[in-house]
């Protein structure tokens, strides 16, 4: 396993799925961990747990003034409400995109100078299959995480030279409350697609991330990692 020891790795959606995975993973390798997440973060998952909404950017800046120098960043929250384009208002859009978009944004920002300072950083920012697909019933959900893909490229390109990686994983059909929404058959239509014919696992997410932290993936920066089971094939 990766050593994360004196490493400070902060984490959002801490409180459940992927989200918790990585902190309790980071946590065993030996790191001081932050949670972020709206919903109460297992005591065991962090050293220091922040309940609040991402979609709200005063929130975002008080974070990070608490947790001061970050090594590792994971933005593994996702909001997914699913909603007809033709029903949905544009505060719907416009809190869709603050939490899987802005937050993002918003925390690579606050912790990008410290990284860049010591010549060492990284992060992994959660995009979705839907972001290469598109969403029928989650257009805001798609774009935002489409967003994450392009902003991690760019900010990738302004800190490759300064040893710090910044990369995305676009995940499909994880079993987690995020996919609570489907229906038992449409959880069965979709396992009958996905070409390895089951869910993935939120450990299985967290040993990427745990491989895009390490030193073997120094030379991988900009990239985006369809994990998908072969769902779709980009």
């Amino acid at each position: 396993m990766t050593s994360l020891t004196g490493k400070r790795v902060l984490v959002t959606g801490g409180a459940r799925g992927v989200g918790v995975a990585v902190c309790r993973t980071a946590k065993a390798a030996g790191a001081w961990v932050a949670a972020i997440d709206i919903n109460e973060i297992p005591a065991d998952a962090a050293d220091s747990r922040f309940i609040g909404d991402l979609g709200d950017a005063e929130f975002c800046r008080s974070v990070l003034q608490q947790v001061g120098h970050i090594d590792v960043l994971v933005n593994a929250a996702g909001l997914l409400r699913p909603c007809r384009l033709d029903e949905m208002t544009i505060e719907q859009f416009d809190y869709a995109v603050a939490v899987n978009l802005r937050s993002v944004f918003q925390l690579c920002q606050g912790v990008v100078p410290g990284m860049v300072a010591q010549k060492w950083g990284r992060i992994i920012n959660f995009s979705s299959v839907n972001a290469r697909t598109g969403g029928t019933t989650s257009a805001a959900y798609a774009a935002a995480k489409a967003g994450v893909i392009a902003l991690s490229k760019s900010i990738a390109k302004d800190v490759a030279k300064s040893g710090v990686t910044v990369n995305s994983v676009a995940p499909a059909a994880i079993d987690t409350e995020l996919n609570s929404f489907l229906s038992p058959e449409a959880r069965a239509k979709l396992e009958n697609d996905i070409p390895v014919g089951r869910f993935s696992t939120a450990q299985e997410f967290a040993d990427i991330v745990m491989f895009l932290v390490g030193e073997s993936a120094g030379f991988i920066t900009g990239a985006t990692l369809d994990v998908n089971g072969g769902w779709v094939m980009v």
